[in-house]
């Protein structure tokens, strides 16, 4: 796996900023793209799923993505630390797809939404999101987008809503946890927007 994450990293710092957006017009190159993501085993999983179009609701391990994705990690820990500051019993924290590193999680789950709750030094975490792709968007992969968004709109692929465990840990065990140390050290380049 360090490979395809090496691999990944490699793509992202030096192949994809000398991308013309409008290469992704072309159905070969967006053929590629979808391939290169297929590398991975989550993404390829979900790029079936949402083909398939069935809807429904797929699991992913909350624990996982967390601990995985160290930038998300540390986001979470600040919202965490905000919310017990103005004792709050519950909130959630919004995770933007730019501080996700791990490419099982960053082509499949993308942003998503951190629901955690409090109970005396436990804390109750939930992730959602939905896999879909949005038209016109301003990523470097918005004509892949539309692309894909034209498939779901002719009826050949849906929509589907992602949904994890809940995740039950002690606070201090929490902040004792250890996240993915290879992305940590080696995952936080300038990530453009996919």
């Amino acid at each position: 796996m360090k490979a395809l994450l090496t691999l990944d990293l490699y793509v992202w710092k030096y192949f994809i900023p000398k991308i013309n957006p409008s290469l992704f017009k072309l159905k070969l190159f967006a053929a590629l793209a979808i391939s290169y993501i297929s590398f991975f085993n989550r993404p390829r999983l979900f790029i079936r799923h949402y083909f398939k179009g069935t809807g429904r609701s797929l699991k992913i391990d909350a624990q996982h993505i967390i601990l995985e994705n160290p930038l998300v990690y540390d986001h979470l820990i600040a919202a965490i630390e905000e919310s017990k500051r103005k004792q709050l019993l519950h909130d959630h924290v919004h995770i933007s797809q730019t501080l996700v590193n791990h490419p099982n999680y960053k082509y499949s789950v993308g942003s998503f939404l951190i629901s955690y709750a409090f109970e005396k030094e436990l804390i109750t975490i939930q992730v959602r999101s939905t896999y879909q792709f949005t038209p016109n968007c301003d990523r470097i992969t918005k004509h892949l987008h539309n692309h894909l968004m034209a498939k779901m709109q002719k009826g050949r692929a849906t929509n589907f809503n992602i949904e994890s465990d809940t995740w039950t840990v002690n606070y201090t065990s929490l902040r004792a946890s250890q996240t993915n140390a290879w992305l940590r050290k080696n995952g936080t380049l300038g990530i453009l927007y996919i």
